[in-house]
């Protein structure tokens, strides 16, 4: 053994409790540098999903509103052929058999029920109007909360 070892055993005990603290103040102060970048990386992945998921509600709502609304198309031009069949109905029709009291009231029933799918049909196409606005509306937000999405992540 080296003379003095008690000695240097001693001093290289020291060192290595002087050590000891120091790495256990360093780890303290890292933590502390680490914990809100790990609360920061947590509400970011949670927003993201939030996101993410708000978006494909919104994607849903849109296809299902233009679903509904190639819907109300289609129901339009139904009752635009039906005006039509009926006003080439009414055309047709021949004028000298029926009496003068019959005919008005044919006439006006006609009329009444051309009246009414006229209505229904500018109803319709509000409607229509209507649904593709929304569906443009959420496009727009749902583009935006993509973009938004995107720049987030990269």
């Amino acid at each position: 053994m080296l003379p003095e070892s008690e000695k240097h055993l001693a001093e290289l005990q020291a060192a290595g409790d002087a050590d000891e603290g120091r790495i256990l103040q360093l780890a303290g102060q890292w933590e502390l540098h680490r914990r809100p970048l790990v609360e920061a990386i947590r509400e970011l992945k949670a927003a993201r999903a939030a996101r993410r998921k708000r978006a494909a509600e919104l994607e849903e709502r849109a296809s299902g509103l233009s679903e509904e609304m190639l819907n109300m198309a289609r129901q339009v031009r139904e009752q635009q052929s039906e005006r039509d069949r009926l006003r080439d109905e009414y055309q047709s029709m021949p004028k000298a058999d029926h009496t003068r009291s019959g005919y008005t009231e044919q006439l006006i029933d006609i009329m009444q029920r051309i009246q009414q799918q006229e209505k229904d049909i500018a109803r319709k196409v509000g409607e229509v109007q209507g649904v593709q606005a929304e569906i443009s509306r959420v496009q727009r937000v749902l583009e935006r909360t993509s973009s938004r999405a995107n720049d987030q992540m990269y």
